[in-house]
């Protein structure tokens, strides 16, 4: 489903980020704020400071052993099990096909019978992508709680299947090889690092799918010609997977994407004639749709030419991008998820669209903060940064009381990543404004955060770094303890104090951090003032989730 979603300027930035916030506590110790002010402070410190101890560059890589020659030897799962999945995917295919829109849903019985049955010397890549298909489907009958597998013990051979999935995928010939099978297979296989939250690894397998796009040509319709029908078909669908999942990366990590438009012609798959699947073909085609706005936005607006474009060009571009939004808003609400498989899960997803037209309308008006003074946040920021979570808590309502399945999906693909930016958007308007009505809209946020956190890691860390923000804005506010250096127009865009060009290399004399000063210390609090904080983050022209993907790009991985 959609998602929202460089990794040495997400390094660079947080450290900053941390720096200042830092020196903000060191004026509020040195100053005469209560305990519960400077323990809220402090508490929020530490968040950002967990968040980066625990999440490292080392995840973008793949195992340190040495690279397999071949497929591994594996123990497969018993062939009785096999042939009992394959029958149950004819009569109820799992969500993941369903919802990834798989061409072939009878793509995994071929590759069963190859393997199990075999005529002649098997693909690596059949395999690979057996094992990922088997991973999923068991992984969502699971889920699901379908008892037509009852018989047999599927958590241990859902463990199985990925772990053989992992060995196979992390071979010379699954990597490197350029094929239909190993394209599909790192299609999954960036599934499941999204899944787990980790962006640096889904990279590394688009980067290696994109390559063997390339080599395939199979983003020129004019190479397609010559194949089947239905093999066509499946490279379609497999280039516009990778192709969304590079432009929500391109926007999450700050990036510019691989799959340029410019070169692109191929025609999207073709919309099922099953009325069951037409509906989730059609929220992908949106999808497809959506990503190219978050490609366009980081192209546009967060770029490095970007950056430096005339602030004329870029209040046109900001309306633009902001247009074509609304525009996928209404294209996405139009679906009609009646009769489709899993049509209560799809139409939660319809009704989620609000909340993730809201959020990328925020990342998009928040681009717009160059002035020649500072950095200025626009009151429509603000405001759509509020509907962002307003909408959220809205359909999060519905997805509580829906199935663990549409849960995970909400939380994964959804929530995870685009609604930090609100967040910190209001969480900005709040403790700049003393808002008691942001700071209920953040706490009524977190309470809901609160209920996903236990679906995975990402989930966890956005509800821990959510709540140090909100609990940070409560008492601040609470305290009235004001802002200066901040300026507040009268259309209610604020503006914040000037900070050095992000876009400057750093040395590592730059990434030190302010050592800790004693109460008693004299404190220069016009150099440690909070919105010198919030203009070195907001005024950074890069999308805040970056503060939910830290890593230390610049160290060296151990040997």
């Amino acid at each position: 489903m959609l998602a929202y979603l460089g990794k040495k300027m997400d390094g660079c930035m947080t450290r900053r980020l941390h720096g200042s916030l830092t020196a903000t506590i060191a004026r509020v110790l040195g100053s005469a704020s209560t305990l519960e002010v400077r323990s809220a402070l402090s508490s929020l410190k530490d968040s950002l400071e967990t968040h980066g101890s625990s999440t490292r560059v080392h995840q973008a890589y793949l195992s340190p052993s040495v690279p397999r020659p071949g497929p591994p030897d594996l123990n497969l799962p018993p062939v009785d099990l096999v042939v009992a999945i394959v029958r149950r995917v004819k009569v109820h295919p799992p969500f993941s096909l369903v919802g990834y829109c798989w061409r072939n849903l009878q793509q995994l019985e071929g590759l069963c019978q190859k393997m199990y049955f075999p005529s002649d010397s098997v693909p690596p890549g059949s395999l690979t992508l057996m094992h990922g298909l088997l991973f999923f489907t068991l992984r969502d009958y699971i889920t699901e709680g379908d008892d037509a597998l009852s018989n047999w013990d599927l958590a241990q051979y859902v463990d199985l299947c990925e772990q053989n999935f992992f060995k196979c995928l992390e071979t010379y010939d699954s990597l490197a090889i350029p094929t239909l099978e190993n394209i599909q297979s790192l299609i999954l296989a960036a599934t499941r690092a999204q899944e787990q939250s980790n962006l640096q690894l889904v990279w590394t397998y688009a980067a290696a799918a994109h390559s063997m796009c390339q080599t395939l040509g199979m983003h020129r319709e004019a190479n397609l010609k010559n194949d089947p029908p239905a093999v066509a078909d499946m490279k379609r669908h497999a280039f516009w997977s990778h192709y969304m999942i590079d432009k929500n990366l391109s926007l999450c990590l700050g990036r510019k994407a691989s799959f340029q438009d410019d070169d692109i012609d191929v025609d999207y798959f073709k919309l099922s004639d099953d009325p069951r699947q037409r509906a989730w073909d059609e929220i992908s085609y949106a999808s497809i749709r959506f990503s190219t706005v978050q490609g366009e936005t980081y192209d546009r607006l967060y770029s490095i030419a970007a950056a430096r474009a005339p602030a004329e060009q870029r209040l046109r571009t900001v309306e633009e991008l902001a247009q074509k939004m609304v525009n996928m808003r209404n294209e996405l609400v139009s679906i009609d998820p009646k009769g489709a498989w899993y049509g209560e899960h799809l139409d939660s997803m319809v009704q989620a669209a609000d909340f993730i037209a809201y959020s990328v309308l925020t990342t998009i008006y928040r681009a717009q903060t160059s002035t020649g003074s500072g950095t200025e946040i626009s009151s429509k920021c603000f405001e759509v940064g509020r509907l962002a979570l307003q909408a959220h808590r809205k359909c999060f309502e519905s997805f509580t009381n829906s199935s663990m399945l549409a849960q995970i999906d909400y939380v994964t693909w959804i929530l995870l990543y685009p609604s930090f930016t609100p967040f910190v958007v209001v969480f900005t308007h709040a403790i700049a404004t003393m808002s008691v009505e942001d700071l209920k809209l953040l706490q009524e946020t977190v309470g809901t955060l609160y209920q996903a956190k236990h679906i995975s890691e990402g989930a966890q860390r956005l509800h821990d770094v959510c709540k140090a923000f909100a609990d940070a804005a409560a008492v601040l506010i609470n305290s009235r303890q004001t802002l200066t250096g901040m300026q507040q127009h009268d259309d209610g865009s604020l503006v914040f104090p000037a900070v050095t060009d992000p876009h400057v290399p750093m040395t590592t004399q730059d990434f030190a951090w302010p050592v800790w000063p004693d109460a008693n210390q004299n404190l220069d609090s016009s150099n440690m003032d909070m919105s010198l904080f919030l203009g070195n983050w907001l005024g950074a022209n890069r999308p805040v989730v970056d503060m939910l993907n830290f890593d230390a790009a610049d160290q060296e991985l151990p040997l």
